[in-house]
């Protein structure tokens, strides 16, 4: 019984049980570090932003096709309405890499990131590309508004109880981490 006990919890020392691991950090606009990351960033397409996801996000991601289409593939995009006249809808991408069921990016608890970008108009009428201009940190967000202009506020899951938010405010360029 004490080898179980003792085998057991130092899987979950170890992070080696489903569920206890954490998920790699990457930089964010919110972080120390942001001034590596300026926002907003332009992509021509979604290739080159989920290359730009990979690498910046996943250490030890491979960085071949394979692996970037497979990053798109497992990750979510959302359309969301912001009602705003400069801005009417956001791409909102929540971005997943599996390996077998564990996702490498989100981990047990589904915290990440969530990429905000807004499509940008070419002048015949059809997309010209991406503007990354925003990066929340959470697991989950809504959309408010203050005096008619959006903002999101994101959740994190840290325990049963404790759930800190972010807040990120649009300052006519991107969304900026107010607190």
């Amino acid at each position: 019984m004490k080898f179980k006990f003792t085998f057991c919890f130092a899987l979950v020392l170890s992070g080696g049980l489903f569920g206890c691991s954490t998920t790699k950090s990457a930089l964010t606009a919110g972080d120390a570090n942001a001034e590596q990351i300026k926002l907003p960033i332009k992509f021509a397409g979604y290739r080159e932003f989920f290359t730009f996801v990979g690498q910046d996000k996943i250490l030890g991601m491979p960085t071949g096709a394979d692996a970037i289409f497979k990053l798109a593939a497992d990750s979510m995009i959302k359309i969301v309405d912001l009602d705003f006249k400069q801005m009417p809808y956001v791409y909102v991408v929540e971005d997943h890499f599996f390996r077998g069921e564990f996702d490498e990016i989100r981990g047990a608890q589904g915290n990440g990131q969530y990429y905000i970008l807004r499509p940008l108009a070419a002048d015949n009428a059809t997309l010209g590309g991406f503007e990354l201009v925003g990066i929340l940190d959470g697991n989950a967000y809504t959309v408010q508004h203050i005096n008619g202009t959006p903002r999101f506020v994101s959740y994190w899951h840290l325990s049963a109880g404790e759930h800190p938010e972010s807040v990120y405010d649009w300052n006519g360029k991107f969304f900026e981490l107010a607190k």
